[in-house]
């Protein structure tokens, strides 16, 4: 980051970040969920409805990247068999269908 930035704790899983630069801010945002110290923080603009949102948080969707699959793995039925022991496979991108 260019500018500092003030971190504020309201309680133990609530953090607000305040950025001097919009440059930074819009680079975190852009970032989406991020993992510190085995939790995941989700990073979303403040709004007057976040203590709705925070109530009613159910799932949160992460992005998977597996390495040194073998080609022959390569099928939907094989990559959703992986998924499922992550949790419930919504999607996969277009490189992935195709085998590249």
């Amino acid at each position: 980051m260019r500018n500092e930035l003030l971190a504020i704790s309201t309680d133990r899983d609530l953090f607000y970040f305040k950025f001097m630069d919009y440059e930074d801010r819009q680079k975190v945002l852009d970032g989406g969920p991020i993992f510190i110290a085995g939790r995941i923080f989700i990073i979303r603009p403040w709004s007057k409805d976040l203590q709705y949102q925070r109530e009613h948080l159910k799932l949160v969707p992460i992005w998977v990247k597996l390495y040194d699959v073998p080609k022959v793995l390569w099928t939907k039925k094989a990559f959703s068999m992986i998924g499922t022991k992550l949790g419930k496979p919504h999607c996969w991108d277009v490189a992935t269908q195709r085998g590249t």
